[in-house]
């Protein structure tokens, strides 16, 4: 079974770090790359974490475990997943486990 892998732009990364003691990752399925993303990803496939303005520095590394639609008040809130310096329009809760704090290797995704 091949392993896929999947990028994502987490701006400064700061929501990423407060849901990622959840496990838990929003992403606004209508996006193309959110659409993407949910047609093909499968269950430990491998999803890395770009921060945003940074020249492509890999922030974090997880395995993908499912994606669940958020439905009001049965979904975690937003608060305290800590998603609350930037409004945003997060439809999909992302499960993934084996995340990684990569930040400090210094490692950057190349843009071709």
């Amino acid at each position: 079974m091949s392993v896929n892998h999947y990028l994502f732009r987490v701006g400064d990364a700061s929501h990423l770090w407060s849901s990622s003691k959840f496990n838990i990752w929003g992403i606004d399925s209508s996006t193309p790359g959110s659409k993407y993303l949910l047609e093909k990803v499968k269950k430990g496939d491998c999803l890395w974490f770009i921060k945003g303005n940074s020249g492509g520095l890999i922030v974090a590394v997880a395995i993908f475990e499912c994606s669940i639609k958020r439905v009001n008040g049965m979904s975690m809130p937003f608060e305290k997943l800590g998603w609350v310096n930037v409004p945003g329009k997060w439809d999909t809760d992302i499960h993934f486990i084996n995340f990684k704090n990569i930040e400090n290797m210094k490692i950057f995704q190349i843009f071709i």
